[in-house]
């Protein structure tokens, strides 16, 4: 079930709880509707996403391990491959789970309520690390002195060779420590790289909502005056149409 957020000011008035009711429980339904169809079907809204071929993609020991990716560096050949390793299909935006796991809705004010995204679960990269940098430098600059006073090429090597050995560790140990990500970060990630908006309804999903409120609406009305039910065109998506229907009956 999702996960519903009331602001303060709002829970203090009994009249703007009612007034958010309805909204409130119509977000709620289609949060759950859009999060199965993207999340499990892969289906997002008006467009067909790719993840890149080339450019390289970077990910931290922590969200590989998540992932279920074996990797031994933190540089893949591309978001393709990774995410084909991952076994990750395009489109579900799932890999590890985290930013579905942050999805609610809240109130906008008196009247309206929105879906949004809360809290942070691990992100793919490291997190940055000023000391790392600062370790790595100074590492450099005592190894660009014993490079120099070495004497002969094998001992210059052999040098080299510590230099590279430490900092190699050191950006192990570091690639080991996972980063948080704020989950309404990752949902605007998605529509930096793909344009994808994953809360976005599907047409026919916008059609079930019409269809959906304006048949309670009607049922309203015809108790009211006490006349014959009418029929209200069921159009749209029937499975959400359904749901929302459900819903808004058990409010009064």
């Amino acid at each position: 079930m999702i996960e519903v957020r009331i602001s303060k000011s709002a829970q203090r008035s009994d009249e703007t709880l009612r007034q958010l009711e309805r909204p409130v429980a119509i977000a709620q339904v289609l949060a759950e509707h859009v999060r199965e169809r993207v999340r499990r079907k892969g289906r997002v809204a008006y467009t067909r996403p790719r993840y890149k071929n080339r450019g390289g993609y970077k990910t931290s020991t922590a969200y590989d391990k998540r992932a279920g990716v074996r990797r031994g560096d933190d540089t893949n050949e591309s978001s393709a491959a990774w995410h084909r390793e991952a076994r990750a299909p395009v489109g579900r935006y799932n890999t590890t789970g985290g930013m579905w796991s942050g999805m609610f809705v809240r109130n906008r004010g008196r009247r309206a309520a929105m879906i949004d995204f809360r809290g942070s679960t691990l992100g793919r990269q490291q997190a940055a690390n000023k000391r790392l940098d600062d370790q790595i430098k100074r590492i450099r600059l005592r190894a660009k002195d014993r490079i120099k006073k070495a004497k002969g090429a094998t001992a210059k090597q052999r040098a080299r060779q510590r230099r590279d050995e430490r900092i190699a560790t050191l950006r192990e140990r570091a690639r080991a420590k996972p980063k948080r990500v704020g989950n309404r970060l990752k949902a605007g990630s998605v529509w930096l790289a793909h344009r994808v908006n994953v809360v976005q309804p599907t047409r026919s999903e916008e059609d079930a909502l019409r269809s959906a409120y304006a048949e309670s609406a009607a049922r309203v009305l015809w108790r009211t005056f006490g006349a014959e039910n009418g029929r209200i065109s069921p159009t749209g998506d029937q499975d959400l149409r359904r749901k929302l229907l459900h819903t808004l009956r058990s409010i009064r």
